[in-house]
């Protein structure tokens, strides 16, 4: 089965199986053939949808990126949100990241985002924005207002900064 090229760089696949021991006689083969152009044609606009929502909730979070596509957000809109900040510089992390394999680099990032969900599972919203070389910004949203937001915002930082095999500075 050749593989169902779209229009834009992306391609799709299908797949077709049978019992029979022989596999699919000649003119079930034929018609599978004859389907593709239906099946790019159907396949397209999911995967198109499919990248733009990956995408988009790469750069805006996914909560975010539901609201956009499902039109609940237009251009120019604005969303007041209390909030806390935390900018968590890793301290020792460039050179950590230059003596160990990625894997072992990954390892104190992955602690910090694993502890912080878990510590903070119920707490409200947590998004980590960016990853910024040997620092993480992130935000804390809580529905009960800026001063839980702090607090659940502070435990995070003051949690995350004693990530194994680095010690940090987080500022809130």
């Amino acid at each position: 089965m050749p593989p169902l090229l779209n229009a834009g760089p992306f391609a799709s696949a299908a797949t077709f199986a049978t019992t029979r021991p022989t596999g699919f006689a000649e003119p079930q083969r034929t018609l599978l053939r004859a389907i593709v152009p239906a099946l790019r044609s159907a396949s397209e606009p999911k995967l198109l949808h499919l990248v733009e929502a990956s995408l988009l909730s790469a750069y805006v979070g996914t909560v975010p990126a539901q609201r956009i596509l499902a039109g609940h957000v237009r251009r120019g809109d604005v969303e007041a949100l209390d909030a806390a900040l935390m900018i968590c510089d890793l301290r020792g992390f460039t050179a950590l990241s230059n003596h160990l394999p990625e894997a072992r680099v990954l390892e104190p990032l992955e602690h910090i985002l694993r502890s912080s969900r878990a510590r903070d599972r119920g707490c409200g919203r947590t998004r980590f924005l960016k990853f910024m070389g040997d620092a993480v910004l992130a935000y804390f949203h809580h529905e009960d207002g800026a001063a839980t937001s702090c607090a659940v915002c502070v435990r995070c930082g003051a949690h995350g900064a004693g990530a194994p095999g680095i010690g940090g500075r987080c500022t809130v």
